[in-house]
Order: structure tokens, then sequence, then C-alpha cells
């Protein structure tokens, strides 16, 4: 669907994310389309749309797992600190 292997690989690459990663993506993608018959007048307006959408979803699920995992290393840090100030007792 898109240009070449070598774009795609390029793709991957400025995103930090496997070719595999890039196709689990865009079939997810895809599939969205599907269900809500998303139409694009042409196949460049498909490429473009469906590169910006894999970003998006890059993007997003990096800021989930930032955030989560922010959480969690505080969570940790409290429980340090607890254990900390029980075991200094």
């Amino acid at each position: 669907m898109l240009a070449s292997g070598v774009a795609i690989e390029g793709f991957c690459m400025c995103e930090g994310i496997t070719v595999k990663q890039f196709e689990q993506l865009a079939n997810e993608v895809i599939n969205d389309w599907e269900l809500t018959k998303e139409h694009h007048n042409s196949e460049n307006d498909l490429r473009r749309h469906l590169l910006n959408t894999v970003r998006l979803k890059i993007r997003g699920e990096s800021r989930y797992f930032r955030l989560f995992f922010k959480k969690i290393t505080k969570r940790c840090c409290m429980c340090e600190l607890n254990l900390v100030t029980s075991l200094s007792y």
C-alpha cells in the first residue's frame, strides 16, 4: 500500500518502532476505517492519512505508558520511603 519497504522502514526508524509493530498498527487503523466506512479521494490521501493516524497512535500509546510508569515509580518511591521510615525506628 505504501510506496516502498524503504519508506516504511524509514518511518519506523523515525518513530522508534519495528516494521511488524507498524503493520499491526496499520491493520488496526484500516479495520477502524472499514467499520466507519472512511473514504479517501486518492491513494496519496490514504497513505498520508494512514501514516498520520499511525503516528498519533504511537504517540498516544507512548504518552499513556509514560504516565503509567510515572505513577508506578511514584508509588514505588512512596513504598520505599515508608519502608525506610519504618526501619529507621
